[in-house]
């Protein structure tokens, strides 16, 4: 004679339903118990609150070219901050007042936060441009001075 386990459905069917093991003052005890969740934030009594993991799982292959990219990365940053050192770029000063977070992404390239917005704008310091193609919008420092404030105001940000 076949048995099936409570946890278990016989095969070719749906599985019965599922069975939680209960520890005395744990969670699922207390929800039980109370019909109600724990507040946010408190701890069982049976578990000690783990490490955030990450489920990610990435070849030395991968890693390995995450090592380079962000060394290509830093090695750009390195080389705007020395253009930026050699020659002080207004528009890029601009974008700083503004907090507009810019980024080097090339020697004399960089990317804003457009404001009020998801998307980034171009800052050229050869240049001393600005452009979002986005919202067809370019120009010197001036222009950015006064596209941010209409962005802001528009937008009721500081």
């Amino acid at each position: 004679m076949h048995v099936a386990h409570p946890a278990r459905a016989p095969s070719g069917s749906r599985p019965l339903a599922p069975v939680q093991k209960s520890v005395a003052g744990s969670t699922t005890a207390r929800v039980a118990a109370t019909g109600r969740s724990p507040p946010r934030g408190s701890t069982s009594t049976t578990s000690s609150p783990r490490p955030r993991e990450s489920h990610t799982i990435i070849s030395e292959g991968q890693a390995a070219h995450q090592q380079e990219r962000e060394a290509a990365r830093e090695a750009v940053r390195r080389a705007a901050a020395e253009a930026e050192e050699r020659r002080p770029s207004r528009i890029l000063a601009t974008a700083r007042a503004l907090r507009l977070a810019p980024e080097a992404v090339g020697a004399h390239s960089w990317i804003a936060n457009c404001p009020g917005t998801h998307h980034t704008l171009m800052l050229g310091t050869s240049t001393e441009t600005f452009g979002c193609g986005y919202c067809k919008v370019k120009g010197g420092p001036e222009e950015l001075e006064s596209f941010v404030a209409r962005r802001r105001d528009r937008h009721g940000r500081p």
